[in-house]
């Protein structure tokens, strides 16, 4: 079955947001893990490859929120009982959701190229997919 850019950017907005959710539950972790700094490297990881995923959309406001993320870093004053990185993330991710709600898929400017982007970058999308999801089969079908 022949796969539009719309269906391509679904299963890329849906990836995400798994992504997204699964850096949440990370955080739920390194918050009671006495193992901080290995924590902190997996969830960093996650933030990356979210970053990557999302730049995929070539949405300039799905971009801003890392920038902010990577301004606040070492300047970011903690609420009380919360340490800088674990609110650092917290509010990636809420600007994230912020983001996706002011970018209408349906407006944006697909690149022409998309699928051969994709089929390109198979790998490595595929690396990031949960495997037998539904995201996996889908860019593994490409």
């Amino acid at each position: 079955m022949a796969q539009t850019s719309w269906d391509i950017l679904q299963e890329l907005k849906e990836l995400s947001q798994d992504m997204a959710q699964s850096i949440r539950h990370s955080l739920s972790y390194y918050k009671a893990s006495v193992y901080k700094d290995e924590m902190t490297e997996q969830i960093e990881e996650q933030i990356k490859q979210l970053q990557w995923v999302l730049g995929l959309f070539h949405e300039p406001v799905l971009q801003e929120p890392f920038f902010d993320y990577e301004a606040m870093r070492g300047t970011m004053q903690a609420r009380q009982g919360e340490c800088p990185f674990s609110q650092r993330v917290l509010h990636l991710l809420e600007s994230l959701e912020q983001a996706f709600l002011a970018v209408d898929l349906k407006n944006a400017p697909l690149a022409k190229d998309l699928h051969k982007k994709i089929t390109y970058q198979k790998q490595k999308l595929l690396s990031i997919c949960h495997v037998d999801s539904r995201q996996f089969h889908f860019f593994q079908a490409l």
